[in-house]
């Protein structure tokens, strides 16, 4: 049974085959088949993590409005994307990461991306 608008179910589908993660995939399903957890799940998945001041931020858990690789993916392709249009010279990226849980993998996985994006991007070593 299907508790939630058409727009959210759109969305939960579209992350389940984005997510890599079965564990994440699996928390969003289970939340999914809870009929009292609209709230928690359109907290999730109705808005996209935004790139601020301080880079991507969020609670690490699945969800389009969360930090993981979904996230990173599309951040990315946004990123490639604003560059292509706005520069007609090669452009670098530089790209950090600190000592958080899944700072590091999140940094390779940015310059994976760009790379198979044609961005350049350089990745410093340490946090």
């Amino acid at each position: 049974m299907n508790f939630f608008d058409k727009s959210l179910t759109k969305k939960i589908e579209d992350y389940l085959k984005e997510e890599p993660d079965e564990a994440l995939r699996s928390e969003i399903i289970t939340i999914k088949n809870n009929p009292h957890s609209y709230d928690e799940l359109h907290d999730r998945m109705a808005t996209f993590l935004c790139f601020g001041t301080a880079g991507l931020r969020g609670q690490m858990q699945a969800g389009y409005n969360r930090m993981n690789s979904v996230s990173v993916y599309r951040f990315a392709h946004a990123l490639a994307s604003e560059i292509k249009s706005h520069s007609s010279n090669k452009a670098m990226v530089v790209v950090a990461y600190d000592a958080r849980i899944n700072s590091a993998r999140f940094a390779d996985e940015l310059v994976d991306v760009l790379s198979r994006l044609s961005i350049d991007s350089c990745l410093f070593e340490r946090s």
